[in-house]
């Protein structure tokens, strides 16, 4: 049996990497395979994992017994295991077309870089100079025995779900469904993380659709599931999935390259996409995934490629990456220091920026405080004025009361007043606009390494 570390960013939340692992290894092992999954943040899927008896670990000194093969899938996982595991060969893995995580590492001992889509694949020749004769082809699959398919679809579209991670009520696609579904007459519901109602069992919920909105893996799933399917996502959107379009969507992964060419549909769009829905197309497709989409099939094909990886001795002299181990280390670390450095000095250009935002809302609102306080005083001043124009007119005439001073003074005390409103509501809106600047910057931290802004 042979021993394999399958490397990954995360095995936490159920996204489309971890997913993947999760699929993955209880089938490799039931082939012969002893698969070890291996990341520095577990969660969910390792303790699914783990309940499959498939182990985990997040420290690579736990494995006394090197594997036989790595299984690399991001970049800083899968080098951590090739300098903890010297001389084992490595299958590497791209899945996505703009994360940092999925920049494949230039390494002697890679046999095989595996790209999920043909994005995927053009990131790996096109823009990090890997040879097109190192590069296997494996798109993405579902588990055709979980997922089973509904019985037929409907003449009319009557239930839609919005399927995936990416979207959230409050989205302008999520806003933009919501009245073609009116439109159509048609009930509208989301699962995902961004409305905190994610499911372990999605092969229960998708039958109950007729048209699932979604792409990537979630796409995948609902064409398993028997359902129409929208590619679309926070990108934008794709177009309803068709016998004729099936190819050329299947090899873009029903994802990103396609839903972000049309990254604002209208409404009117949104209908005439779907007035293209038709239960007979729909069924073809459904057959298709399920015949060529398939778990097994995947996994056939990945055995073949770790096998030819195991075969496969180390170059003594690769033409295109650093011509050492050695060299390859060194060049990736230099890389990685280049990267955390520039990604600091990005990080205190960020954090001085919000110091300079949080200074200036502290004196605007001084400013704003103080106004307020002169107009107290002087709406009080006004007040005993008023008094004492009110007492004395009692005794006086009209004529008498426009001649006097305080009528002057009052008139005066009512223009400085209304000039301190005027300047309180420069402040405020001056307010707003720091508070406005200082949320901005707020949510850019998000996206920080959690050691930049402690």
């Amino acid at each position: 049996m042979k021993r394999l570390l399958i490397t990954n960013n995360s095995l936490n939340q159920r996204g489309g990497t971890e997913l993947f692992v999760k699929d993955l290894a209880p089938l490799l092992k039931a082939k012969g395979w002893f698969p070890i999954a291996f990341s520095t943040e577990l969660g969910e899927v390792a303790s699914e994992l783990r309940a499959m008896a498939v182990p985990v670990i997040d420290d690579l000194s736990n494995l006394a017994e090197p594997p036989d093969l790595i299984h690399g899938q991001h970049h800083l996982d899968t080098m951590a295991a090739i300098l903890r595991f010297p001389g084992v060969p490595v299958v590497h893995f791209c899945h996505g077309f703009l994360p940092w995580e999925e920049i494949p590492v230039k390494h002697p001992r890679v046999r095989r870089y595996v790209a999920v889509s043909a994005p995927c694949r053009e990131r790996l020749v096109t823009e990090h100079g890997v040879p097109a004769s190192e590069v296997e082809m494996l798109l993405n699959f579902v588990d055709t025995e979980l997922f089973q398919a509904r019985g037929p679809l409907p003449d009319k579209i009557a239930r839609i779900l919005v399927f995936g991670n990416q979207l959230g009520r409050s989205s302008p696609l999520f806003e933009k469904l919501t009245e073609v579904a009116r439109h159509m007459g048609a009930t509208l519901d989301l699962v995902g993380q961004k409305v905190g109602n994610t499911t372990r069992c999605p092969q229960n919920i998708l039958p109950l659709y007729d048209l699932v909105v979604a792409s990537g893996r979630c796409a995948l799933e609902g064409m398993a599931s028997g359902c129409a399917v929208l590619a679309a996502d926070a990108h934008g959107l794709g177009g309803l999935v068709t016998p004729e379009r099936f190819d050329a969507y299947r090899a873009h992964n029903f994802g990103l390259s396609l839903t972000s060419q049309c990254p604002a549909p209208s409404v009117d769009h949104l209908i005439q996409e779907l007035s293209r829905y038709s239960p007979q197309d729909c069924h073809l497709v459904t057959q298709r995934i399920r015949t060529e989409a398939s778990l097994e099939g995947a996994v056939a094909k990945l055995i073949l490629i770790y096998e030819q990886a195991l075969g496969q001795k180390e170059p003594a002299d690769h033409p295109h990456f650093p011509t050492t181990t050695a060299a390859a280390e060194s060049a990736y670390m230099t890389w990685i220091c280049r990267e955390f450095k520039e990604r600091e000095r990005q990080a205190r250009i960020i954090i001085s920026s919000c110091e300079e935002a949080v200074r200036d809302a502290a004196e605007v609102r001084r400013d704003a405080l103080a106004a307020r306080s002169h107009c107290e005083s002087l709406a009080a001043l006004l007040r005993e004025r008023e008094a004492v124009v009110e007492n004395q007119g009692r005794a006086l005439s009209v004529q008498e009361i426009r001649n006097l001073d305080q009528a002057a003074e009052l008139s005066t005390a009512q223009c400085e007043l209304r000039n301190a409103n005027a300047q309180i509501l420069k402040l405020q809106s001056q307010l707003k606009e720091s508070r406005q600047r200082l949320d901005r910057f707020r949510g850019a931290r998000r996206f920080l390494p959690r050691w930049m802004v402690r």
